[in-house]
C-alpha cells in the first residue's frame, strides 16, 4: 500500500480548535471580533459568552478595541455602537 503525502495549508489553531468549552472567554470573544464591526448582543449570539463577560472582555481589551458609534454590524446590520479590534 502507497502512502501519498500532500502539502496542507497551515491552519490557525483557533480554527482547528475544539469548542468553546476549550477555549477561553476572551479568545472566543477576539475570534468573534475577527469577523469584523459587532454589536454587543451579536458578539454574545455568536461567541456564547454571557454579555456581562463580553463587556468585561471589552474593557479589559479597551486598548486594543475601537468603539465606533453609529456604525452598521456586520452581522445584525444594526446602526448603533460595534466593536472591532484595531
Amino acid at each position: 500500500m502507497r502512502s501519498h503525502s500532500r502539502h496542507h495549508p497551515a491552519v490557525s489553531p483557533m480554527a482547528s480548535s475544539p469548542p468553546s468549552a476549550a477555549r477561553s472567554e476572551p479568545e472566543l470573544v477576539v475570534a468573534v471580533m475577527n469577523t469584523g464591526p459587532l454589536c454587543v448582543r451579536c458578539l454574545v449570539k455568536k461567541s456564547g459568552v454571557p454579555r456581562a463577560r463580553v463587556e468585561r472582555v471589552l474593557g479589559t481589551m479597551a486598548r486594543v478595541v475601537t468603539v465606533r458609534r453609529r456604525a452598521i454590524c456586520h452581522a445584525c446590520l444594526d446602526g448603533g455602537t460595534v466593536f472591532r479590534l484595531t
